[in-house]
């Protein structure tokens, strides 16, 4: 390894595997954080579902008896 070509191969061949172990755990990140978003989303996707069910019952109820709601 006395050849400096050979020495800034070896560097550039470390500086890129260090960058590319870097990114994935970055993705790594970048994933997890976007599955918490989308569970997030999910919870208040049932929960307006849930309210809108609530809203049509409550709608239901009140046709039963004889009040108009709009």
């Amino acid at each position: 390894m006395n050849n400096p070509i050979q020495l800034l191969l070896v560097i550039i061949i470390i500086t890129l595997t260090i960058l590319i172990v870097l990114v994935a755990v970055q993705a790594v990140h970048v994933l997890v954080e976007l599955r918490q978003i989308i569970r997030r989303v999910n919870g208040f996707l049932d929960a307006g579902k849930n309210l809108g069910d609530a809203t049509a019952e409550l709608r239901r109820f009140f046709k039963r008896d004889g009040r108009v709601v709009k």
